[in-house]
């Protein structure tokens, strides 16, 4: 008898846990916070794509290290389009190598070369004396013509 009470609490635990992981799964995407490691030179990274209207977008990277520790930031900016399953640089890139903890790209009406889904990739180096430190980042993906 103690076995069968044993094995119905377990299996009401065990239903018990279904529900949660179906919440899980609801989460809203646009809400959620990005989590990022901590870096010793990079404080942060915003890469943002935007469409302006008739086939355009505009490119941006913002880029900070830490003041007093970072001595200068580098960027490097591609224009990425989605073709099957993996992502290929377009023609557009941008680059700048700035003095101090703060770097930025703005790339404005940039047209786009055909249909498709595109984001912006950036490669930021942040420096520290002779010590380099690297960060990937990428926009959200935006659909054009599709």
């Amino acid at each position: 008898m103690l076995k069968k009470i044993l094995c119905i609490v377990m299996c009401l635990v065990m239903f018990m846990s279904f529900n949660t992981i179906a919440f899980a799964a609801d989460l809203d995407t646009d809400e959620v916070v990005e989590v990022q490691p901590r870096f010793s030179y990079i404080q942060s990274v915003l890469t943002r794509i935007e469409y302006v209207g008739d086939g355009k977008v505009n490119c941006f990277v913002y880029s900070t290290g830490y003041e007093g520790v970072t001595t200068k930031m580098g960027i490097d900016v591609y224009l990425q389009k989605k073709v099957l399953f993996w992502w290929v640089n377009t023609d557009y890139e941008w680059h700048t190598l700035a003095p101090g903890h703060y770097a930025e790209i703005k790339a404005y009406y940039y047209k786009l070369p055909s249909k498709g889904t595109y984001r912006v990739k950036a490669t930021t180096t942040a420096y520290y004396g002779s010590v380099t430190e690297v960060c990937e980042s990428e926009s959200k993906q935006y659909t054009y013509g599709g």
